[in-house]
């Protein structure tokens, strides 16, 4: 089973970055093939995803393309990203515009995401982790990926004064739920 994992982080070494290379510990212990791709690394062109008769382009550059490639070879994919101003970072909302070009694929395939697996981790502080959550969950969904029981998770870095962190499992719970949908 192969298991893409994306860092929409602009830190690779952050808590974002902490939490997929321990959910992709889990994964490689479970025989799983991973794969961890940090989007800093990627220069995504700022252009318009769609040509003016409101059709997606084709043809991507190409290191975006290697991207979107990894993406529909993985049998499932984990979505990772900090949560700024109540929303999820640049990098994965340039991610999510650019996945338009292969969320409808005809003559090749008509849906080539239909039933792949994600999961999603969001990192924060505040409130709007379970708002990035569900904002990426609605886009996922909606190009086709099934999203399993406790799939979507977040976390919160302990602040002085809070609760205890329920959430320090956050990479085995997703690894255990993802496993067992890809084998569904």
């Amino acid at each position: 089973m192969r298991v893409l994992l994306i860092n929409g982080s602009p830190r690779k070494n952050g808590t974002t970055h902490q939490l997929l290379k321990r959910t992709e510990q889990g994964f490689a212990s479970e025989g799983c093939e991973t794969e961890l791709i940090h989007l800093i690394d990627t220069h995504f062109p700022h252009e318009y995803v769609y040509d003016e008769d409101n059709e997606p382009k084709r043809h991507p550059s190409p290191e975006v393309r290697e991207i979107l490639d990894k993406l529909l070879k993985a049998d499932a994919v984990i979505f990772g990203t900090p949560t700024y101003w109540m929303s999820r970072s640049s990098l994965m909302q340039s991610l999510l515009e650019h996945m338009t070009v292969i969320e409808w694929n005809p003559p090749e395939t008509n849906f080539p995401l239909y039933n792949k697996v994600a999961g999603i981790i969001t990192v924060g502080t505040q409130g709007g982790n379970t708002a990035v959550a569900a904002q990426l969950a609605v886009a996922l969904n909606h190009m086709g990926f099934r999203i399993p029981p406790f799939g979507i998770t977040w976390h919160t870095p302990k602040i002085s004064g809070t609760q205890e962190n329920w959430n320090e499992f956050v990479p085995e719970i997703i690894v255990q739920e993802i496993v067992r949908a890809m084998k569904d």
